[in-house]
């Protein structure tokens, strides 16, 4: 999927990581910042996320990731 304002790469700033959730902040170089949570289950990660801009929210979607061995 296309990113917004084509950003592909960022510095997490923050991150907590509970038995299976995933908690992440991740600020990007156009000075937004991305907030991506999500649950484990198996070998998958499935979440949303929202990308906020001076506090308004620009962008909201789902992701996941998948473990394949």
């Amino acid at each position: 999927m296309m990113c917004r304002k084509l950003n592909d790469s960022g510095q997490i700033a923050y991150g907590v990581a509970y038995e299976g959730s995933l908690s992440l902040r991740v600020a990007l170089p156009d000075g937004s910042s991305c907030i991506f949570q999500s649950k484990r289950s198996a070998n998958r990660m499935a979440g949303g996320y929202i990308c906020l801009q001076g506090g308004a929210i620009m962008e909201r979607g789902q992701w996941q990731v998948e473990r394949i061995y």
